[in-house]
């Protein structure tokens, strides 16, 4: 009898078919030459590949798989000889621009002599579950890349990877959380119930949701977190799994709650110092001023402030520009800044205010600005009062006829010279800048054979820290020869002794030895 043909009745047998059709999807029976004889597919697998006589009567090599995969099934045919062997591999189908992924199993069948005759292979279709893994491996490395925490689970909120991040925080290895919960573990005796039930909501309903709770690590360490929990989605729609980018932010909570605790307290010493508070509710779109700092604009306690109105408080030119460029700057990239500016007030008052800004990031964009707002026209004043009275006496001083200088030394012999006033030109013809610049000069301008001289008399000074007073020589950039005198109080501090003093042109026979 023929072996090949009395196999193809065994197979054609409907009770044996009824049996392959429920273990596989796509049922193939090849020969010993690597050609389909017969071919079977289920209802759902019929809509991807019809009709069944398209694979019929073809080489396993013309029906869509690509090299390795049609190795894999060479490979598993000649596997399948063995005794007792049912080689098992996936493979993948592509025709028409259809890509479906699959999973078989290879028997063989043989005749009376053992002889293979043909083979078949019972399939699955694993797609679903292949296109899962790949979104899956995306996500993983995204969250690879962050610093965040980052959990991923399946559809039923059972974790199936999280990244470096949360494991270092958290202390729990991913053999340790896989399968499980997140809040079976991370939950805690502190833990919002009304959170937790807000997130059971939006995860039975598949719908992204952010806040603040507080978790628990392994050791018992309880810190707070702003999460965010988003559903993804497969092609067609059925949510694959769920992704938690979560980020401690107990640093910040601490800081709030202490700022609850002090904002009484603040509000009763923030009117005697001239300080208000702002905040800017950046998605909202919102800005809110506190009463002292209506007072300080001269509004009334019912101005509803605006970012376009606060703007045009700032003096045209300068401030204004100037608050601009900081607030952009801090929405944009997060900068806080601390910056003394002028405004115009409601009632036409220019005055000088310190605007401090910070800023509040989640997920990578700025969700809050807020700081304090002070009037400081009173110390401008006098600030400007003392600039004054400072340049006054620089130009004082730069006209005296002699030069006024600050000179330090350490312990170690190195010195500098903070201050040297104009001064010193009449007397060297060398800047004051240049001998700033380089100290050394003003021993390099000394009469050699008086450079012994006042380095002792500099010494003795430094042990003793009693007043320097020296007659010498020096030599000017013209090479002219001068006798100067040099006189100076010092001070000690520590291993640092500082001088005060001036130098004059003296007439040689005024010098001293």
């Amino acid at each position: 009898m023929d072996n090949s043909k009395n196999t193809s009745v065994q197979f054609q047998n409907k009770k044996l078919r009824e049996i392959l059709f429920a273990l596989g999807d796509l049922v193939f029976l090849v020969d010993k030459n690597y050609i389909i004889s017969q071919y079977f597919q289920n209802r759902d697998n019929e809509l991807l590949f019809t009709p069944p006589s398209m694979f019929v009567g073809k080489h396993l090599s013309e029906i869509g798989l690509s090299d390795g995969d049609l190795r894999a099934f060479i490979l598993s045919i000649n596997e399948s000889k063995s005794e007792g062997r049912t080689p098992e591999f996936e493979f993948k189908l592509q025709i028409d621009g259809k890509e479906e992924f699959y999973i078989a199993t290879a028997s063989a069948l043989k005749d009376e002599s053992g002889q293979l005759v043909e083979t078949f292979f019972i399939s699955k279709n694993i797609t679903e579950k292949k296109k899962s893994e790949i979104k899956l491996q995306e996500l993983a490395l995204i969250g690879a890349r962050t610093t965040d925490l980052t959990i991923i689970t399946d559809p039923y909120c059972k974790i199936v990877w999280v990244n470096q991040a949360f494991v270092e925080h958290t202390g729990y290895k991913l053999n340790e959380v896989i399968g499980k919960n997140p809040g079976t573990f991370l939950h805690g005796l502190e833990t919002s119930l009304e959170t937790i039930s807000k997130v059971d909501d939006a995860v039975k309903n598949r719908i992204s949701y952010q806040d603040i709770i507080i978790n628990y690590k392994k050791n018992g360490d309880k810190y707070w977190v702003d999460f965010r929990i988003d559903p993804v989605f497969d092609e067609v729609g059925m949510c694959s799994h769920f992704i938690s980018i979560e980020r401690d932010v107990s640093k910040r909570k601490q800081f709030d709650d202490e700022l609850a605790t002090t904002r009484q307290y603040l509000l009763e010493t923030n009117r005697v110092g001239k300080v208000g508070g702002w905040n800017f509710d950046v998605a909202k779109n919102i800005v809110y001023w506190t009463e002292v700092t209506r007072e300080i604009h001269e509004l009334p306690s019912d101005f509803e402030p605006t970012v376009e109105k606060v703007i045009q408080f700032y003096k045209e030119g300068h401030s204004r520009e100037k608050y601009f460029e900081l607030g952009t700057n801090a929405i944009r990239y997060g900068i806080p800044y601390d910056v003394e500016l002028q405004i115009v007030t409601a009632k036409g008052k220019e005055i000088w205010v310190r605007a401090i800004g910070n800023v509040d990031f989640k997920d990578g964009v700025c969700t809050r600005l807020y700081g304090t707002f002070q009037d400081i026209d009173s110390f401008k004043k006098v600030e400007n009062e003392l600039l004054e009275s400072c340049t006054l006496l620089k130009n004082l001083t730069n006209h005296v006829p002699a030069c006024l200088y600050q000179y330090e030394l350490n312990s170690d012999g190195s010195f500098a010279l903070p201050y040297v006033s104009e001064g010193i030109y009449a007397i060297s013809e060398v800047t004051s800048e240049e001998v700033k610049n380089r100290p050394a000069l003003i021993f390099e301008m000394i009469h050699p054979d008086d450079l012994l001289k006042v380095q002792s008399s500099i010494d003795i000074s430094y042990q003793t820290v009693e007043k320097w007073t020296c007659d010498y020589r020096i030599i000017t950039a013209s090479k002219k020869e001068k006798w100067v005198r040099g006189i100076s109080n010092p001070q000690r501090f520590g291993d640092l002794v500082k001088w005060y003093g001036f130098l004059e042109i003296i007439n040689s026979n005024e010098a001293r030895n």
